[in-house]
């Protein structure tokens, strides 16, 4: 066995030396020799220093196998060179050609899953702590700069090696190793060191774990380790599991009674003792991870093992009422400081208790412990001092975070919040946001997601507090809510706030798209509060509400392709106009006085497609009033010149083409079975629905504005004129005039009779709405020929006429150039003036002859005779000759 290997020399290992190194510790004559046995071991180690060749990996494995037999006899002969060649697996696999990779997959699979069982099997803890860390160390790579390779052998990529590893499932052994393994740190360490690796960026591998509850077994085991160490890498393990694998199974195994109490254990531990920064950072660790499995998890038993009172007693440390001074129940606080890790500690509280707050359980927790009043205690002006240790910009990051958490905490507590006042601080902050820069000395910092656009203004308190009232008044707000904010004096103020807002210049502050949230928030909680309320809706009209909202709604128009948020404060005015004014005749005529129905016809012809419904529902109800009517007939648009009935013709038309709704050029039925249904309505078909949800036909009525069209229509009569509306319209409007017949009725008996004589119906109306349609058409076709045949009927006239009059005057010409002519037509003058003389001369009677026989001329003479001109086209187109030519003496 003698060998000239010098040191540092690399030989490349063949089987045989593999085959002769299992050969001596298995031979009956040498398996004793334990000296030789080291020694051919420590020799292969250093031949495979650079690591496994891969077409070696099986003889290897048995090598290992056979080494961890001998261990069990023999420990301290064997323990130290199997430690160093299974710390060479940490190295990449050497390949000797480029298909190797492929080639030898399996065994590489095989090779590792044969260590992570051998973790579990061998006895010895140094080879366990060397598997582990081998696997680590296999599975993250080295730097190129810490391997020494030579050209003629390269070794496996670190993606290739990734792969393996998690393809060969060693992380199962490793958890069932933890299971296991309850004695020696050092071991837990280097497995929990390992999966931490191992679960970094891996789904694969963080599945596995979970698959054998490997998260249940870190979180109750390992968290409340006395190493540190092992602590830290559990919440990390933790991590990686929610972030790459199933955030749901991650819930689901740490939600148990033990884990909950575990984390309780550990969160408690270190809010008492973590005054370094590395255990604050833990601390907060654990709120995350509580944070996400609170969001994944209703049936974790946070309230049964009192874990939330802990939280919100922690979290009442940040109440500015109570300063640095801590009560005595909460004296485990006292190692709590201002810092920046206190900071994000207090900040992930918040947010946790909103999120528990979706626990049934948890309502009365939270009530008891008096959160909403901690949290009210933010709701007040920046001006005012303050006893706590937050800095300026400290203290505005919690204050919005404060009333962000009780935009969704005060609706669920509704009495503790009326009873700490709520209203009245929200509105004495709202006051205070709306005085003058100059009156105020704060300035916001505009710091966190909740300062966005509030650095230098106020604007983020403002948007925060009433995005709260908002949040307490609507949806499940009470009327008792309500009221008591009525009470305190909401809606003059926040008037008086829009119409500061109104009178903003155009640059800085106004426009921005926190301005536009903060005016919609305020327009929809004045809303909420003068919705079914005759007194509420008086007084918003006493205080000059009306103004307002005609101002925002005649800058609609021009400001609604700008964006959502503009069509959000659209929304928000609508709804005010319904909510507010609608329904109490004075306000109304206020509203008719300073042109709101014409404005809001405006903004229904220019404005987006998504709040015409609102605005068309808004001038229904509003049309009940018959001065409204009047307004809404009379209404012209300034830029088309259209009525109200083109518009709404128009508006029908473009709802039936978004539903595919087949109609012929005109706008004529196609067919008549079912003149109203779309080409989306009918992909839908017929779908089983619960009793509690409306049908397809119903909730046709409620969302499509062609039911409001028609509601409208009906309110301001069909009786459109007949100028400023074309045929396209009228026939339009014929449609809407029968919408409830097509929409047809459905009998509750199946009585097949009954049906088929509806259906007969409906297609009889259908084909005579068909018949009108076409006569119009055909009447429009008629007009249209009449108007032709008249004005040919004119040119025809014009043309005769012409004619004649050229005749005329060729013939004065010919009279006055040819005397023999003149002479002609003076014989023909003359007998038709004795052709008209009665032919009989009675007896007695004598004939005086009035013509004088002496005149060369065809005219009846008289004092004047008015001699005609030929005019010049004429003399130039008989080219008139020579005055020679002319007879002279001759007269017309």
């Amino acid at each position: 066995m003698a060998s000239s290997l010098v040191e540092g020399e690399y030989l490349k290992p063949t089987s045989m030396s593999l085959e002769r190194a299992m050969a001596l510790i298995q031979g009956k004559q040498s398996k004793n020799v334990y000296q030789r046995h080291q020694k051919i071991l420590h020799r292969l180690a250093q031949k495979y220093k650079r690591g496994y060749i891969l077409s070696e990996l099986s003889e290897v494995c048995q090598l290992i196998s056979l080494i961890n037999e001998k261990l069990k006899e023999n420990s301290e002969i064997y323990e130290e060179p199997m430690d160093r060649l299974i710390a060479l697996f940490s190295l990449p696999f050497l390949k000797e050609k480029a298909s190797d990779e492929n080639t030898y997959s399996t065994q590489v699979i095989e090779t590792l899953s044969f260590l992570g069982k051998l973790s579990s099997s061998c006895s010895s803890e140094l080879i366990q702590r060397s598997i582990a860390k081998a696997i680590g160390t296999f599975y993250v790579g080295r730097s190129k700069e810490d391997l020494d390779m030579l050209p003629e052998l390269q070794g496996t990529s670190r993606s290739y090696n990734a792969v393996l590893v998690e393809r060969s499932g060693v992380t199962i052994s490793f958890i069932k190793n933890l299971q296991d393994t309850t004695g020696n740190v050092e071991t837990q360490l280097a497995f929990i060191d390992t999966l931490q690796l191992l679960s970094y960026n891996s789904a694969v591998n963080c599945n596995h774990i979970l698959s054998v509850r490997g998260a249940s077994l870190i979180c109750e085991e390992y968290l409340l380790s006395n190493n540190k160490s092992i602590s830290f890498l559990s919440i990390e393990i933790l991590w990686n599991l929610l972030e790459n694998g199933s955030q749901i199974m991650v819930s689901e195994q740490i939600s148990s009674m033990k884990s909950i109490c575990t984390l309780q254990s550990l969160f408690n531990t270190l809010v008492e003792t973590a005054l370094s920064k590395e255990d604050k950072k833990l601390r907060n660790d654990v709120i995350m991870i509580v944070s996400l499995l609170a969001a994944n998890s209703t049936k974790a038993p946070f309230v049964e093992s009192q874990f939330l009172k802990d939280i919100c007693e922690t979290a009442k440390f940040s109440d500015r009422d109570q300063g640095s001074s801590v009560s005595s129940s909460s004296s485990k606080l006292k190692t709590l400081t201002y810092d920046e890790e206190d900071f994000e500690m207090i900040k992930s509280l918040l947010c946790l208790l909103v999120t528990l707050s979706s626990l049934p359980a948890a309502l009365k927790v939270l009530s008891s412990q008096s959160v909403i009043q901690s949290l009210l205690s933010f709701a007040v002006s920046n001006d005012t001092p303050t006893d706590s240790g937050w800095t300026s910009a400290q203290f505005e990051e919690l204050q919005l975070l404060s009333l962000s958490c009780l935009s969704s905490l005060a609706p669920k507590l509704s009495e503790d919040y009326i009873s700490c006042q709520g209203n009245t601080r929200l509105l004495l902050l709202i006051e205070w946001c709306n005085k003058k820069d100059e009156e105020s000395s704060f300035c916001g910092h505009g710091n966190s997601f909740h300062g966005t656009g509030g650095r230098d203004n106020k604007l983020a308190q403002l948007k925060y507090t009433l995005r709260l009232l908002l949040s307490v008044c609507g949806g499940r707000g009470e009327e008792w809510i309500l009221q008591d904010l009525h009470e305190q004096g909401a809606i003059p103020l926040i008037i008086a706030l829009l119409k500061d807002m109104q009178l903003a210049p155009p640059t800085g502050s106004h426009g921005n798209p926190i301005t536009i949230e903060i005016e919609s928030d305020a327009l929809m909680v004045l809303s909420c509060l003068c919705e079914n309320n005759i007194h509420r809706k008086e007084l918003f009209g006493g205080y000059e509400g009306v103004p307002i909202l005609v101002k925002y709604l005649k800058s609609g128009p021009s400001l609604s392709v700008n964006g959502d948020s503009y069509q959000r404060l659209f929304l928000s005015t609508v709804d005010c106009v319904w909510c507010s004014i609608v329904g109490h005749s004075s306000v109304e005529d206020i509203f008719l006085e300073e042109g709101g129905v014409f404005a809001l016809l405006d903004l229904l012809n220019k404005g987006p497609s998504n709040i015409k419904g609102l605005i068309l529902g808004a001038l229904v109800d509003l049309c009940e009033n018959q001065k409204a009517v009047a307004h809404v007939t009379a209404w012209q648009s300034k830029t088309d010149s259209i009525n109200c009935w083109s518009l709404l013709a128009h508006i029908w038309r473009q709802e039936e083409m978004d539903m595919g709704l087949p109609r012929e050029d005109k706008g004529t039925l196609v067919g008549t079975t079912l003149p109203l249904m779309g080409a989306t309505q009918n992909a839908q078909g017929m779908l089983p629905l619960p009793t509690r949800h409306y049908t397809a036909a119903i909730e046709d009525v409620r969302e499509n504005v062609r039911a409001k069209i028609y509601a409208l229509c009906t309110r301001i009569g069909f009786s459109h004129p007949s100028d400023g509306i074309n045929t396209e319209d009228k026939i339009t409007l014929c449609i809407v005039e029968n919408y409830l017949d097509f929409k047809g009725l459905r009998p509750t008996s199946p009585d097949q009779e009954c049906l088929q004589e509806i259906i007969h119906c409906s297609e009889e109306r259908a084909e005579e709405v068909t018949r009108q349609q076409h006569e119009l058409i055909d009447e429009q076709h008629r007009r249209d020929l009449d108007e032709e045949y008249q004005f040919y009927e004119q040119l025809r006239d014009a043309q005769i006429s012409g004619e004649r009059l050229q005749e005329k005057e060729e013939k004065l010409i010919l009279r006055t150039t040819n005397y023999k002519c003149l002479q002609e037509a003076k014989e023909r003058q003359v007998t038709a003036i004795d052709a008209s003389r009665p032919s009989a001369i009675s007896l007695g009677e004598r004939f005086h002859t009035t013509n004088q026989s002496s005149l060369n001329v065809t005219t009846f003479c008289s004092r004047n005779i008015t001699i005609a001109t030929s005019p010049m086209k004429i003399l130039s187109e008989n080219k008139i000759g020579t005055a020679s030519q002319v007879a002279p003496a001759t007269t017309s």
